[in-house]
């Protein structure tokens, strides 16, 4: 499952006529994959503490997180 993040919110401005109310609408990307560099990747351990950060702060599914090794 995919989620996208929707947030709506009503501003009031003020125009010729008076005030206003305007509906803002922010749609966050929906996030397909996720790659991440970083040194220490090649071991077992490391790879899956950032799988997992990555999964839980995005709701994404592992399947969908590729972990390299930074090369120096």
């Amino acid at each position: 499952m995919i989620l996208k993040y929707t947030k709506e919110s009503i501003i009031v401005v003020d125009t010729e006529n008076g005030r206003q109310g305007l509906l803002v609408t922010e749609i966050q990307p929906t996030v397909k994959g996720v790659i991440v560099v970083c040194r220490g990747a090649d071991q077992p351990l490391v790879q899956q503490r950032v799988i997992n950060a990555v999964t839980t702060a995005l709701n994404i599914s592992s399947k969908r997180v590729c972990v390299i090794k930074l090369s120096e």
